[in-house]
């Protein structure tokens, strides 16, 4: 962590120790300043944080007494340390399923060296079948490599995407602290209609507890499945019409797929335990 005084001081280093408390150091360096900015990025790609001060640079002598003038000054300083930081692992089990005529992406979370997993953020792209790219942050879909030093990332591990019929290939990508990201894991999507059908009118799906409850109010038999947002299926039976089942599981706290289906109509719902 950086931080550069406003009134007083100069720029100052703090390092974690991991154990919630941080050692400061002051720059013996020409990136020395107070009262402007400061931007920490990776600058010559090699997987190490720079930065770029601006600002009043009080006047000073180095131990080897090289003297620094004083005055309004920017100033470009290169991280030399040997080790390189590593990526993020690529997210796994990448999945995207139809949810009220949308398009839920899922995936499993990441894991790094240093940054914790629920630290770890997100980055992702959807290409439609004319080859154009739309990306959450600005990044190569080929080396993964972020195209800024301060992206818009993701928090989550989901994301629901309302897309025009058409086909599409989606990439999604782990970022960790120092903004190195992994490469890009993909899946294809194919929108073919964004007509609803009627299966959610006549049948309800709630979470009670740590299950979940179909209610059938229709006239037929609904075909049920639970699955999870990795894709694992966890539940396959039905709810005959006008009755009703609660799925036979103690399910954990999280968000659930129910996926109903009726002669050739399908509908996914999702469904929070909590």
């Amino acid at each position: 962590m950086m931080q550069m005084n406003m009134g007083n001081g100069n720029t100052a280093v703090y390092y974690n120790n991991g154990d919630n408390t941080f050692t400061m150091d002051i720059p013996q360096c020409v990136g020395r300043a107070r009262s402007g900015s400061l931007d920490l990025a990776d600058f010559n790609n090699d997987n190490k944080l720079d930065y770029f001060a601006f600002g009043y640079r009080d006047g000073f002598t180095f131990p080897d007494n090289t003297v620094i003038d004083g005055g309004w000054a920017s100033s470009f300083v290169k991280n030399t340390i040997a080790v390189a930081n590593l990526a993020p692992a690529i997210p796994a089990n990448l999945s995207a399923t139809k949810v009220s005529g949308k398009s839920l992406i899922a995936w499993d979370k990441s894991t790094d060296d240093i940054t914790p997993q629920n630290a770890i953020r997100y980055n992702i792209y959807v290409q439609d079948q004319s080859g154009k790219v739309f990306t959450y942050s600005p990044a190569s879909v080929t080396t993964g490599r972020l195209k800024t030093g301060s992206p818009i990332l993701l928090n989550t591990n989901q994301i629901t995407l309302d897309l025009p019929v058409g086909e599409y290939t989606v990439g999604v990508q782990a970022v960790d602290q120092a903004n190195v990201a992994s490469t890009f894991i993909t899946t294809s999507i194919s929108i073919t209609t964004k007509v609803e059908n009627i299966l959610t009118t006549t049948v309800g799906v709630k979470a009670i507890h740590k299950t979940i409850e179909v209610q059938n109010n229709g006239l037929q038999k609904v075909d049920v499945s639970l699955i999870s947002l990795s894709g694992q299926s966890l539940y396959n039976g039905y709810c005959v019409a006008g009755s009703k089942i609660v799925l036979p599981m103690n399910l954990n706290q999280g968000i659930y797929l129910v996926k109903l289906s009726q002669n050739n109509a399908t509908q996914t719902v999702k469904v929070s335990v909590l």
